[in-house]
């Protein structure tokens, strides 16, 4: 019997103000594959502009499922990886419209305010339509980098590597884990804005309902 592959998380970080390589949340990735060496594997590429977005989306191969995960600034609907440059949600959807098929399952937006609050279903759909996933969440507002983070892992060890490799009916199963970890993590997933849009059998979900705008 072959072996089991490992979940894969490809984190495109930011340098956070820095003028060189910084990171902030790949040490924390790093961690949590050596604890779970059979599960799940890390890649990491600092990006800068729109250029290494598309890159590195393009050099995903077919099929490969992974979880694409953007660590930064956020504004308004803008990615901010480096002093002085924005890049619309518009912009980024289009970039990873240039998968090969089948390259991307997951997409999560570890930044501030990248789902617009009023437009939950929009915002998601846009990224969900040009990059083939089945999962995409983010932000609705802006959030502390460290609480974020700590649900961004759990948000990766409980719904993307437990049916990673699934290939009979995986977007069925998706559901249930959507429900339950937004049951679990509830007021945690409230209190930072965080939003999701999970494709199910025949239809699209979006996880939670009745996100308040805060105050």
């Amino acid at each position: 019997m072959p072996a089991k592959k490992k979940a894969r998380v490809v984190i495109l970080e930011g340098s956070w103000d820095k003028h060189h390589e910084a990171s902030k949340i790949y040490p924390y990735f790093e961690a949590m594959s050596k604890t779970f060496p059979k599960d799940v594997e890390i890649d990491h590429r600092t990006f800068r502009n729109l250029d290494d977005i598309e890159h590195y989306t393009k050099a995903l191969e077919r099929n490969a499922g992974v979880m694409l995960y953007f660590a930064c600034h956020g504004n308004d609907g803008e990615l901010c990886p480096v002093k002085g440059v924005s890049i619309p949600m518009a912009d980024v959807a289009a970039a990873l419209g240039r998968a090969k098929p089948g390259a991307i399952h997951f997409v999560h937006f570890g930044a501030c305010e990248m789902v617009a609050h009023g437009q939950r279903r929009a915002s998601h759909e846009l990224i969900m339509e040009k990059s083939g996933a089945v999962w995409v969440s983010g932000y609705t507002q802006a959030v502390d980098w460290l609480p974020s983070t700590c649900l961004d892992l759990l948000l990766a060890m409980q719904t993307f590597v437990p049916q990673f490799g699934i290939e009979d009916g995986r977007a069925r199963r998706l559901l249930p884990s959507a429900r339950q970890f937004f049951k679990n993590h509830d007021q945690m997933a409230r209190s930072l804005g965080l939003s999701a849009l999970v494709q199910g059998a025949s239809k699209t979900r979006l996880f939670p309902s009745g996100l308040h705008q805060p105050k």
